[in-house]
Parts: C-alpha cells; sequence; structure tokens
C-alpha cells in the first residue's frame, strides 16, 4: 500500500495533473472522473488501480455500476419512451384517417380541412376526450363539474331563467361540445331543427336562403332554439365565421329534463321560447325587408359588406402561403440546411479558427432575411389549433413572438467587424465570435422538422427511419460541438505563449517538433502524438479533428474511454460534463430507437394480438377446424385490405355535418343517388341517408340475408360479389357485383324475405337501416308513393327474372335439351380450376412447405455469398465451382 492511484495519477509522465489543481477540487474531479467511467463502462479506464485494497473497491464499484447503470438508463428510456403518449395515439389517427382518405382519392381541399379540424382539436383539447371523460362520472358529479365548465352557456338565456338550479345543472350535464371551422354551415334554413347550439368561443352569421345576412353571433350567443318546442323547420341559414366551439343541447335531452323535473312551469318555458323565436323572427323579417327596400342598412346590421359572400370572404380569406402549403415545405427544408451549416460550420471556426468560406455564409445570410420577411407579411399560423391568415394578425403575432430572436440572429455583426477589422490579425477570431448569434435560429429546429415531416406524409414516405436519421444526427452534432470544444481546450491551454516562428517540419526534439511541443505541451494532443496517432507536427486540422471527433463520439454514445484521454484537470472536467451528458444521451438513444422499433410494428402488434384472442376463444369453446379457418381468412383479410380496421371511416361521424357531407359525397353518396327509388328525393334526404350507410365486411360463404327473415336493411355493395339464391339453396337467381343492391323489400313492407344472399368473395357492402330511412323521410314529410311506384316496379322485374332462371334450370336437367351440355361442360372446367389452384392458397401444405424452401433457401445465400466474398476469393477459385450447381439449382427455384 506505499503506492495509491493517485500517486500513480500525478507521477504519470504523459499526464499534466496535479491533485492541488484548481484550489484542490482536482483530486475529488479525477476520483469522480474514475467512478463514472468504471461504473458506465463496467471497465477500467485511464485510472486504474494500483494495490490490493483499490482493486477489491474497485471490483465492487464497476458491479454495482454494471448492476445500476442498466436501471437508470433503462428507467429514463422508459421515461422517454412513455412520454407524450397522447401525442403518438393523435398522430397515428390522424395518419390512419389521412391513409383512408388518400385510398379513397378524396380532393385535397377536403383532406387539408378534415386535418386542420383535427389540428384544431388537438389543440384545444390536447387528446382528451370531453365527451366519455364526462359519461364516466358519476350523475352528481357529473352535473357539478358540467356546472363549472359550461354553466355559463346556458346562463345568459332568459327563458332557462325560469328553471331552479337543480333544473339548470340537469340541462348543463346534457351538453355537448361541438367544433366547427370556417365557412361550416352549422344548420341550414329549411332543415327539421334537432338541437340547440351555444357558441363558446368564435363567431357565426345568420342569413336568409337569399344569402341576407341577419346578425352575427358571437360568444356567449344562442341559435336554434325553435328545436326545444317540438319539430320546427329552421328558419335561417347560420355559417361559422371562424373557428367555432360550441355546446349542443338536443331536444331529446331537453325533453327528458323538462318532463321527469320541471312539469309544473313546463309550459311556461315553453311560452317563454316560442316567445323568444317570434322576436327574431319579427326582427329577421324586418332586417330582410329594409336591406332589400334600402341596402344601405346591411352595414348597421353587421358592419361588414353588402351580402353574406363579402362577409364570409373578408372573414375567411386565405394567406398567400398555407402552413401545410408545399412552399412552405419547401422553404422549411431550405431552412434546415442553412441552420444546419451553421450549427457545423460556426463551432468548428471558432475552435479551429478557419477563416474561409465567408462569401457562402453571407449568401446563406440572406436567407436568414427573407425568412423575415416572409414570417412578417405571407406565412400563415397555426394558433391554438386556429388557422391565422389575416395579415395584420400575422404581422402582430410574429412582432410579439420570434421577431427580436430573429433579427438578433440575422444582423450582421462578423460584415461589421470584417470591414472594420479587415487587416487585423484578430479578424479570424472576431468573426468566428460575431456569428455565434446565428445559432439563435436552432430555437424554431422542431418547428421546421415538424413541417418537413408533414410534408413527407403527404408524400406517402415512412416516417420511421426519418426518425431515427434524425435522432442520430442530432447526436452527431453534439458530438460535434463537444469535439470542438475538447480541441479548443488543448488549443487555448499555451494561448499564452507565442510559437509563431518555431519550425513546424524540424526535428523531433522530445516528442514532437519544436512547434508542436511549444504548441500542445500538457494536452491530450501531446499524448496523441506521443502514441503516435498524429504526426510529430501535430498534424493538419481534419487530422486534429478526427481525433477529438473520435473522443467525442463515444464519449456522447456509449460512454466509454477510447484511446483519447484527458490529460489535465481541465480537460478532465470538461470530458466529466460531457460524460453526464453521454449519459443522458446514451438513455436517450436506447429510448428512442426501441420506441421507433416499436412504432415500425405497433399496429400489426395490437393485430396479432387481437388475433391470438379469437383464436384462444375459438379453441377453448371447440370450434371446428373449418370454422376457424374461416374466421382466421376473415382476419387476414381484414389485415390486408383494412389495416385490421372493421371501420375505417367511423371517424366521419366526428366531423361537422360540412365535412360529412364532403367525404360522404365521394365515398357513399352515389350508392344511394344510383339507386332508382330515391331518385325523387331531393339532395338533402340523399346526402342524409349516404351519412346514415354503415360499413360492413363479410367472409367467402357467408349469409347476408336468409329466407324467411323480417329484414330491417338493405345493402349497396360497395366491393366483392354475391349470389342470389332460392330457399332451397339449389337455383342462383342472380350474381351481384360492386355498385348492385339488394334488400330493399324490407324498407317499405314488413315481409318476410324470399331469396338467401351468400357472399362469393370477401364482400363489403352498406348498410341502410329501415329505421334511419324512416326516420330521416318522417322528419321532412316526404311522400313515399312514387318512390313505392318505384320499388313495386323493380320488384315484380326481379320476380320475373327468378322465375325465368328457375325455369331455365329446371329445363337444362333434361339431356335433350341444349343447356344441359352447357351447364355440365362449363361445371366440369370450373371444377378442374378450382382444384388447381387450391394448391396455391395461402394455408395449403403445398404453400407451407414452398415458403419454408424460399427461407432455407434465403439464409443459404445471405451465409454464403459473404463467406465466399471474405475467404474463398483469396483461394484457389476453382474450389468454389462445385456449388455451382446448387446455387444455379436454388436460381431456377427463385424464377419459378
Amino acid at each position: 500500500y506505499d503506492e495509491s492511484w493517485r500517486d500513480a495519477d500525478e507521477q504519470d509522465e504523459s499526464l499534466s495533473i496535479s491533485h492541488t489543481d484548481l484550489g484542490g477540487f482536482s483530486g475529488y474531479l479525477r476520483s469522480v472522473y474514475w467512478a463514472i467511467v468504471g461504473m458506465s463502462t463496467v471497465g477500467y479506464g485511464d485510472i486504474v488501480p494500483t494495490n490490493a485494497l483499490e482493486t477489491t473497491f474497485s471490483t465492487f464499484i464497476i458491479l454495482f455500476g454494471g448492476l445500476v447503470l442498466p436501471v437508470v438508463v433503462g428507467g429514463f428510456a422508459a421515461y422517454m419512451g412513455s412520454m407524450n403518449i397522447a401525442t403518438k395515439f393523435h398522430k397515428r389517427k390522424v395518419a390512419k384517417i389521412r391513409s383512408y382518405l388518400k385510398k379513397q382519392n378524396i380532393e385535397k381541399s377536403i383532406l387539408d380541412r378534415i386535418l386542420r379540424y383535427y389540428h384544431y382539436l388537438w389543440a384545444r383539447q390536447g387528446g382528451v376526450d370531453e365527451q366519455n371523460i364526462m359519461d364516466e362520472l358519476p350523475g352528481p358529479l357529473r352535473q357539478r363539474v358540467a356546472t363549472f365548465v359550461n354553466g355559463d352557456a346556458i346562463s345568459c338565456v332568459p327563458f332557462f331563467a325560469l328553471c331552479d338550479n337543480t333544473t339548470r345543472e340537469l340541462i348543463v350535464s346534457t351538453l355537448k361540445p361541438r367544433v366547427f371551422l370556417p365557412n361550416d354551415v352549422i344548420t341550414q334554413q329549411g332543415e327539421l331543427g334537432k338541437e340547440m347550439f351555444f357558441i363558446e368561443r368564435g363567431e357565426v352569421v345568420v342569413s336568409s336562403m337569399d344569402n341576407i345576412p341577419f346578425c352575427t353571433l358571437s360568444r356567449g350567443d344562442y341559435f336554434g332554439e325553435s328545436c326545444l318546442i317540438g319539430a320546427t323547420v329552421r328558419v335561417a341559414t347560420v355559417r361559422a365565421l371562424t373557428y367555432c366551439d360550441c355546446f349542443v343541447l338536443s331536444n331529446d335531452d331537453f325533453r327528458e329534463v323538462i318532463e321527469n323535473y320541471f312539469s309544473p312551469e313546463r309550459k311556461n318555458i315553453t311560452n317563454a321560447v316560442a316567445e323568444t323565436i317570434r322576436s327574431k323572427s319579427r326582427r329577421n323579417s324586418s332586417i330582410s325587408r329594409n336591406i332589400i327596400e334600402h341596402p344601405k342598412c346591411q352595414r348597421n346590421t353587421t358592419g361588414e359588406g353588402s351580402d353574406l359572400t363579402e362577409i364570409v370572404a373578408k372573414r375567411s380569406r386565405n394567406a398567400k402561403i398555407q402552413p401545410d402549403s408545399k412552399l412552405k415545405s419547401a422553404w422549411s427544408i431550405i431552412l434546415l440546411t442553412v441552420c444546419v451549416y451553421n450549427a457545423w460550420s460556426i463551432p468548428f471556426r471558432l475552435a479551429f479558427m478557419s477563416s474561409s468560406y465567408y462569401i457562402i455564409d453571407w449568401t446563406l445570410d440572406i436567407i436568414f432575411v427573407s425568412d423575415m420577411f416572409l414570417n412578417y407579411m405571407h406565412f400563415s399560423h397555426f394558433q391554438e389549433g386556429e388557422l391565422i391568415s389575416e395579415t395584420e394578425k400575422v404581422k402582430r403575432h410574429y412582432m410579439k413572438g420570434n421577431f427580436k430572436v430573429d433579427v438578433l440572429s440575422t444582423l450582421p455583426f462578423d460584415i461589421i467587424a470584417y470591414i472594420w477589422l479587415k487587416n487585423d490579425a484578430r479578424l479570424t477570431a472576431a468573426v468566428a465570435v460575431l456569428r455565434l448569434p446565428k445559432l439563435l435560429r436552432l430555437c424554431r429546429l422542431l418547428q421546421i422538422m415538424g413541417d418537413i415531416f408533414r410534408f413527407l406524409e403527404d408524400l406517402h414516405m415512412n416516417l420511421a427511419p426519418l426518425r431515427l436519421v434524425e435522432f442520430l444526427s442530432g447526436v452527431i452534432l453534439i458530438a460535434h460541438w463537444a469535439c470542438c470544444g475538447f480541441y479548443a481546450l488543448a488549443r487555448l491551454k499555451n494561448s499564452h505563449v507565442n510559437c509563431d516562428g518555431l519550425d513546424t517540419g524540424g526535428d523531433v526534439i522530445t516528442w514532437g517538433t519544436a512547434f508542436a511541443e511549444c504548441r500542445w505541451e500538457n494536452t491530450w494532443v501531446q499524448k496523441q502524438i506521443m502514441n503516435g496517432k498524429l504526426p510529430v507536427d501535430g498534424g493538419e486540422p481534419w487530422q486534429l479533428y478526427i481525433r477529438s471527433f473520435n473522443w467525442a463520439l463515444p464519449t456522447l454514445a456509449v460512454v466509454v474511454i477510447g484511446d483519447v484521454v484527458p490529460m489535465t484537470s481541465e480537460e478532465t472536467l470538461y470530458a466529466f460534463g460531457w460524460m453526464v451528458v453521454g449519459v443522458t444521451i446514451n438513455a436517450a438513444i436506447i429510448g428512442n430507437v426501441a420506441n421507433i422499433v416499436a412504432n415500425l410494428e405497433s399496429e400489426s402488434a395490437e393485430f396479432i394480438t387481437k388475433t391470438d384472442e379469437v383464436k384462444q376463444f375459438l379453441h377453448k369453446h371447440h370450434i371446428s377446424h373449418d370454422l376457424q379457418q374461416r374466421v382466421d381468412l376473415f382476419m387476414t383479410y381484414l389485415w390486408t385490405a383494412h389495416g385490421g380496421v372493421v371501420d375505417e371511416d367511423g371517424f366521419v361521424n366526428e366531423l361537422p355535418r360540412t365535412l360529412q357531407n364532403a367525404v360522404t359525397g365521394q365515398t357513399r353518396l352515389h350508392y344511394v343517388k344510383d339507386c332508382p327509388f330515391f331518385d325523387f328525393c331531393s339532395n338533402d334526404i340523399i346526402k342524409a341517408l349516404a351519412i346514415r350507410l354503415k360499413p360492413k365486411i363479410f367472409s367467402i360463404g357467408d349469409e347476408l340475408a336468409y329466407v324467411g327473415d323480417i329484414g330491417q336493411e338493405m345493402f349497396f355493395i360497395d366491393k366483392g360479389s354475391v349470389e342470389v339464391m332460392s330457399s332451397d339453396g339449389k337455383t342462383v337467381f342472380a350474381t351481384l357485383v360492386k355498385g348492385a343492391f339488394f334488400g330493399e323489400t324490407s324498407l317499405f313492407f314488413k315481409t318476410k324475405r324470399t331469396s338467401t344472399v351468400r357472399a362469393i368473395s370477401f364482400c363489403e357492402v352498406f348498410q341502410l337501416d329501415k329505421c334511419d330511412i324512416d326516420d330521416e323521410l318522417r322528419q321532412r314529410n316526404f311522400d313515399l308513393s312514387r318512390m313505392l311506384d318505384t320499388f313495386n316496379s323493380i320488384a315484380n322485374s326481379n320476380k320475373r327474372r327468378n322465375a325465368a332462371v328457375a325455369a331455365n334450370l329446371e329445363a337444362s336437367k333434361m339431356k335433350q335439351n341444349k343447356l344441359y351440355k352447357m351447364i355440365d361442360q362449363s361445371d366440369s372446367m370450373n371444377v378442374s380450376a378450382i382444384k388447381t389452384r387450391r394448391i396455391f392458397l395461402p394455408h395449403s401444405v403445398f404453400r407451407c412447405h414452398w415458403d419454408i424452401a424460399c427461407m432455407l433457401f434465403s439464409l443459404y445465400f445471405a451465409t454464403s455469398i459473404l463467406y465466399r466474398v471474405a475467404f474463398v476469393l483469396e483461394e484457389d477459385i476453382s474450389s468454389y465451382r462445385r456449388w455451382l450447381l446448387v446455387d444455379f439449382s436454388i436460381d431456377i427455384f427463385f424464377i419459378v
């Protein structure tokens, strides 16, 4: 025990360390440095124990580090992986919606509006489904919470003042939130009203069918109260001018509250509502008459233009450059390039005092100036989910936000220094330091990357690999900064000594040239020269950069000590700081990579889990093998065709009515429109029925309708085909494909079905329920007589067709009939074709063996080719020839 690691550390001739440096703090610093290296790398670094006691202590510390470090790193990685779970779910949902809309070839304008709707919801609610949360609370608690949150919504309504506090709380608890985008039609004149609206945020305009505006409503106002006194027709159209948050009170909920809890004063409330409606109706009639007779009265009602079109145009005009436009994305890519260039070049020049490429710097600075102008004048933005495009608002937002930082990062301090110190020796250092404010632009890097990734999503690119590249690029950039700092520390160590006149290419004095020993004495560069890692003169800047980077990257990424080690107390302190950062980055690497890999297959993993649960259920209840195979085929189809989701367009019901009509108008509307007995319906009815359609998926052999059942729905075929069969299942009356419909009898008459409809292939249909069509037609007092005439004509035609098909099939059983030979020949051909194709089915024994052979041959090539490149080619090539026949045979297999 005569010698300790401290003695060895101070006596090491390759180091320049005294434990009394830094006011005695150096000894503690070296000790902590050893502890971090030992615990994080589970081994020795450049400080090693010198006696048995130190070795024993080191063993325990290394063992402790081997146990604790994975816990720390794993815990931190798990924490990072669990961060922003709500954001991940939101992005996944939006990605699915985007994918579905793209697959359905929805117009880009509609796609953008839907994505903005969900962006606004996210900004306002943060992914929280307020309605679900309220529904999970007990009744009394839900009333209290709803009153606190939404109580102001009904406090300004005069006819609710007649209710007591308990009833008002019940009414408030039934309110449901609803969001509308600019230009959305909230209520349409002439439609049947079912809901009353309370405006929490935003503005709407009330107008007539002739686009004559009556008034504008904002926070605290309400409309649609006529629905509270019964089924009444809307007397005005209400359109959103801005993003609008509303609460909705349905007629059914209001009636339930009033009938159960407020029976004595029910008539008073109804009379008050009716009086309010009459008052508004008189006011609207007066406004309409005055505007027609005196157009100047328009400005006294709304303070806007002469008609509704002008008002909406003023309130909702688009900015020149939208946040999600291709031009904005292209500009973001340019801005990212400039920011990364500055983030790389500025620290490098500050450390290595490089004085070239000023022209490139100043040219790229013009982009910063242009960016300020575009942000001030032309770039619209989202604020709390709302698209802000008015020029004055855009200017105010920029001036209050990024303007000061952008000005500081754009002012040409370096150009001023270049002009002022043009022939001064301090020019390079001054220019390098004065370019540091350019790095302030990195604060907007996350926003820029978000714009770019949103653009790449529109191009259907897989973002997971790009996310990994983004993260690793960030790690490399931080390592670059650490590398530049490490080199700068060595360069500044002897900066007070003038080494400029010394020989850089002379003989070695002790361990380097005279210039090298003057410049790099007692620095990490000295040890690199002594170990032969650098030339005796210290090497070129690129060589020094590589050696410095060789220290920085392992320290940050895996927290290890390589062949570049600190030699002084200052370098040890610097290395210690970056090691602490390195532990964090190491955990971040593990967490992000694990998170990215998990997200790559998250949907498939969830679906596989769901499939396994279905299989366990079938096995537990001893379901037959054939039925299990049918279920398995259905689950496979569901994954390949729809990503495992039965109701891909279920999100449509979440959208405002305007967007619902826009989406269904391009996906479902034509089925209802092309159905002949809906020819007499108005466009409003057809659109309403299209929204009511429910998507269904059926497997091969499933029976969609049964003979003898009393049906309650009709079907429109979207994909696949079905066959219409007789009651005994022996006669096929017809085969229906995409665009056809069946089951319409159940919509008009309460009769039993006369045919069975069975799916020939996987079949996707839209189902229209009888209760839905009855509801829509009853609300509009629609006359069914003409529709029934068309239906009877189609039904009689179908009966004649079915009878003819049955008669022909009966006649084909006689051998002397021509139909006998035709049907018999086609049946034999179909049977042989089915037998031939059966061996190629995904779950056949032949396919199983074929896939196993593909896997084995692929593994053979994956191992043999690399082995031959590494070993066989160095020897006689003739030894490879005996494998040519095997390789050629496998090549033939892959061709087949």
